[in-house]
C-alpha cells in the first residue's frame, strides 16, 4: 500500500486499521514497515476528522516485557496499570531454582510469572518418587503429585502477600515446561481495594520452597507505535516486534505479535514437522547462524555467536530472518465415512480446511492396536503458494468428544502424513462421523529485521 492508498482508504479504518505494505516498501525500509499506518493516521487525523480515525488513534500499544505487546482501548475491562520494575532474579537452595520472571497488576487482579526448576527431579522419575524426593527436601507444601499427568510433571503451588492479605499455596496455571522445569502464572483477583489503598507501591510477596521475592512495580509504558518497541515488520495483517538481548557469546532474540488478520492465534516461529529447515536464522559478519529454541511457546530463541568477535558496528548490521509463522484457525469439518467387519473404512477423497485441503489416502481399522483405532494417511494441498498446513485435531466421534485419544506422524522424505484416533465412548467400526477442527498453518511470508 502507498501513501497515496492509505489517504484515500484512511476514512475507510476499523480495528485491523495497520494494512499490509506492499513486498517493495519492505525491502526497502522494513523498520518504518508496521508502523505507517499508525504514524500517518496520526498525522492526518486533524485534517480528516472521521469518528474511525479519532477511534484508531485512541487505540495504544503498552509493552509488558516477558509477557506480550498488548493494546489498550477505552472500553477494556482489565487496562493494565502497571509492571513489574526491574529484570528477572532468580535464588536457589542447591535442589530447586526460583526464578521470577514478570508481573502486571490490572484493574482487578495481578498475574506473577516465574520459573521452577527441580534439580532433584528426573523425566525417569514417577509421581509417587517426585512426591519422597518433595517430602524429603521439605517442598510437600510447594509439589504434588500430578496423577492425570501423562509424565511425572508435578503440580507446583506458591504463596503470595499483598499487604496484610496471606494467599497461601496457590494453585497455579502452567504455561509449560517438563518434569524438571515449568513455567507458571499465579493470579490473584479481587484486589480492587488494595489497588486504591497502595497504586503502584503494592507491596507483594511470592514464595515457592521457602524461597522468597519482593515485587515491586512502575506504571505500564505506553507507545504510539510497536516500532519504538523494536524493530518491526508485518505480513498478511500480522505484526511482528523482535527484542533482541545480547551478551558475549550469544543473542536471545523474543518475538512478541499483533494480530489483525483473521487467524485467531499466533502460535509460533518455526515449523515443528520440519524445524531444521525454518528455524530463524541470522546473518552478522557474513556469517548465517541459525537459532536453537529455548521457550516451549516457540516465540524465544537464542544464537551461539561463540568464535566472533563481534563489535557494535556488526550488531548494528545484523539482520534476523523469521521465515515461517505458525497461526491457529477456529474451523470445524466433519468427514462421513462408512466402516466394514473386516477393518476397512469407505470414505470420502479429501476434506477441506478454510486454506488447505487434506487429500485422504486410505483409511483403516488397526486392530494390532487394543483400542482398534482407526488410522488415516493423507496428504496436504495447499490452495495458496504462502499458506500451508501443519496440524490438525479431532474434536469428535459421532459428535462425541469424551475419551478421545490420538497421535500423528510424519513419514521420512515424503509428503504423506499418519494420523491415528480413537474415542472409548465410540467403538470404531460404528463410527460414522468424525470432526476435525483448529487447523495450525504455516505461513511461509518471511519477516526481516535489521537489529540496528
Amino acid at each position: 500500500m502507498t501513501g497515496e492508498d492509505l489517504f484515500r482508504e484512511i476514512g475507510k479504518i476499523d480495528n485491523k486499521f495497520i494494512q499490509e505494505a506492499d513486498n517493495c516498501y519492505a525491502k526497502h525500509d522494513f523498520k518504518r514497515y508496521a508502523a505507517i499506518a499508525a504514524c500517518i493516521i496520526i498525522a492526518a487525523a486533524t485534517a480528516l476528522n472521521s469518528s474511525s480515525v479519532q477511534a484508531a488513534i485512541k487505540r495504544l500499544f503498552s509493552f509488558i516485557p516477558g509477557i506480550a505487546i498488548t493494546e489498550e482501548t477505552e472500553d477494556s475491562k482489565n487496562e493494565i496499570l502497571y509492571s513489574m520494575d526491574g529484570e528477572e532474579q532468580t535464588q536457589t537452595d542447591g535442589n530447586v531454582e526460583f526464578t521470577l520472571m514478570n508481573a502486571y497488576v490490572t484493574s482487578s487482579y495481578i498475574d506473577i510469572m516465574w520459573k521452577a526448576t527441580l534439580n532433584f527431579n528426573d523425566e525417569s522419575k514417577d509421581n509417587e518418587t517426585v512426591t519422597e524426593l518433595a517430602e524429603k527436601y521439605g517442598y510437600s507444601d510447594y509439589i504434588k503429585p500430578n496423577e492425570e499427568a501423562m509424565f511425572p510433571i508435578p503440580d507446583l503451588y506458591s504463596t503470595v502477600t499483598i499487604g496484610n492479605a496471606i494467599y497461601p499455596y496457590t494453585e497455579n496455571t502452567s504455561a509449560g515446561g517438563s518434569p524438571t522445569e515449568q513455567t507458571c502464572i499465579t493470579r490473584i483477583e479481587n484486589i480492587e481495594n488494595d489497588i486504591a489503598v497502595y497504586g503502584v507501591n503494592m507491596p507483594v510477596t511470592i514464595t515457592f520452597c521457602d524461597m522468597t521475592f519482593d515485587i515491586h512495580f512502575k506504571p505500564i509504558q505506553y507507545y504510539d507505535s510497536v516500532d519504538e518497541i523494536g524493530p518491526t515488520a508485518m505480513h498478511n495483517n500480522i505484526s511482528v516486534t523482535a527484542m533482541p538481548t545480547w551478551s558475549e557469546n550469544k543473542l536471545t532474540i523474543k518475538l512478541y505479535s499483533l494480530n489483525y488478520s483473521e487467524f485467531l492465534q499466533v502460535y509460533g516461529y518455526y515449523d515443528d514437522l520440519k524445524a531444521d529447515a525454518t528455524l530463524p536464522y541470522i546473518i552478522i559478519k557474513g556469517n548465517t547462524i541459525q537459532a536453537q529454541v529455548l521457550s516451549g511457546d516457540g516465540t524465544e530463541f537464542e544464537f551461539d555467536l561463540s568464535g566472533l568477535d563481534i563489535t557494535d558496528e556488526d550488531k548494528k548490521s545484523a539482520i534476523l530472518h523469521i521465515p515461517v509463522i505458525s497461526v491457529g484457525n477456529q474451523e470445524n469439518v466433519t468427514l462421513n465415512i462408512n466402516a466394514h467387519d473386516d477393518g476397512t473404512i469407505d470414505h470420502p477423497d479429501k476434506i477441506s480446511f478454510k486454506y488447505c485441503d487434506v487429500d485422504i489416502i486410505s483409511m483403516w481399522i488397526n486392530k494390532n492396536n487394543p483400542d482398534n483405532e482407526i488410522t488415516m494417511t493423507y496428504r496436504i494441498q495447499k490452495k495458496s503458494d504462502n499458506i500451508g498446513l501443519c496440524n490438525f485435531t479431532v474434536a469428535s466421534l459421532n459428535n462425541k468428544s469424551s475419551g478421545i485419544g490420538t497421535w500423528k506422524q510424519t513419514s521420512d522424505n515424503t509428503d504423506i502424513e499418519a494420523m491415528g484416533f480413537h474415542a472409548d465412548a465410540v467403538p470404531s467400526k460404528k463410527c460414522k462421523h468424525i470432526t476435525f477442527t483448529f487447523p495450525i498453518y504455516t505461513l511461509y511470508d518471511e519477516y526481516v529485521f535489521a537489529l540496528s
